[in-house]
């Protein structure tokens, strides 16, 4: 009887960001999904593909709206796919190589299939994510934006899709998630014995009339669309930044303010 391989492994579901159980890739998907992801990072060590079914339940929601979903009834289908460096290489059950390439982790590239024709594109990790996001949001073609609910929804998606909550970076909506983003960042960048102290140096630095002006992403109707207002952290910077939702769900960047450095 012939065994077909999977590359699904306990430890990798642990490392992906996934939502909901762990589901195991067969070899062609595999090599599909891995065919859009660079090649730097496949030359390097296996990868890990782990399918992000929550991800698919979300778009299937999206389609059918509010109407509820009638047995039956036949939807656009999207399977998204998280690609991790492995841990461990293995080769006939066997450990052959353990440790992860510090040049690539913390990494995540996160790929989209369309089940109705079988192709792949990169999502999280692309060159230029805004344009492969848009180009995911204008093949889905069933997306209206008409208020500022469904455009902050349409936001957060692109958050999640275009790797924006990519550790060490995040939206952060209130002074405590700026906190906890930001001391995770200092925690690996610096050593043990100045974490706090570099942290605490950095976060009095900022005014309390800034931190306290932090609040979640919120969306006011313009021209073509909504502009979505949001607070930001990478790199020991807090922005300020703006992005525009268009009607039919694409998005464009707008303005960025460095708030803290």
């Amino acid at each position: 009887m012939r065994t077909t391989r999977y590359i699904c492994v306990c430890i990798a579901a642990l490392l992906a960001s996934t939502a909901g159980v762990c589901q195991c890739v067969d070899q062609k998907r595999e090599a599909l999904v891995l065919s859009v992801v660079p090649d730097y990072a496949r030359s390097k060590r296996p990868m890990h593909v782990i399918q992000v079914p929550g991800l698919t339940d979300r778009m299937i929601s999206w389609e059918t709206g509010d109407k509820g979903v009638p047995i039956g009834r036949e939807v656009a289908v999207w399977r998204f796919y998280s690609v991790t460096p492995a841990q461990y290489q293995l080769k006939d059950n066997t450990i052959v190589g353990v440790g992860i390439d510090l040049s690539l982790y913390p990494a995540e590239w996160l790929v989209v299939v369309n089940e109705q024709n079988n192709t792949a594109y990169l999502l999280a990790g692309a060159d230029d994510a805004t344009a492969a996001f848009n180009r995911f949001i204008g093949d889905c073609g069933t997306l209206s934006v008409r208020d500022s609910s469904t455009a902050l929804d349409v936001f957060s998606l692109f958050v999640r899709l275009t790797g924006m909550d990519r550790f060490p970076s995040g939206v952060v909506a209130d002074e405590m998630s700026l906190e906890i983003v930001a001391l995770e960042d200092f925690r690996v960048r610096y050593a043990r014995s100045k974490v706090r102290s570099t942290f605490a140096h950095w976060w009095n630095a900022i005014p309390a009339s800034t931190r306290n002006s932090i609040e979640r992403p919120g969306a006011i109707q313009i021209n073509g669309g909504y502009e979505v207002r949001y607070f930001y952290y990478t790199n020991r910077q807090l922005l300020l930044r703006t992005a525009l939702v268009r009607n039919d769900g694409t998005i464009s960047d707008g303005t960025s303010r460095v708030l803290v450095r």
